[in-house]
C-alpha cells in the first residue's frame, strides 16, 4: 500500500459492488468510512467480515 500512496494521485475503493471511498491519497488515509478504516488498518474486527458473513447467510 506504500507504494499505492506514493505513486497514486488518486486513490479509490470498491466493497460490495460500489465506490465507497475515491480521494486523492492523502484524504483517502483519512477517511471517516469504517470499511476504508478496517482496510487500511488491517483489523480483523469492523464491517468488512461483517459485511461478508452476511453475504454468505444470504445465499
Amino acid at each position: 500500500m506504500d507504494s499505492a500512496f506514493r505513486i497514486g494521485t488518486r486513490m479509490a475503493m470498491l466493497y460490495q459492488g460500489k465506490i465507497i471511498e475515491d480521494a486523492e491519497p492523502e484524504k483517502f488515509k483519512q477517511s471517516k468510512n469504517p470499511v476504508v478504516a478496517q482496510f487500511l488498518s488491517g483489523s480483523t474486527e469492523g464491517p468488512i467480515l461483517e459485511g461478508s458473513q452476511d453475504a454468505i447467510a444470504k445465499k
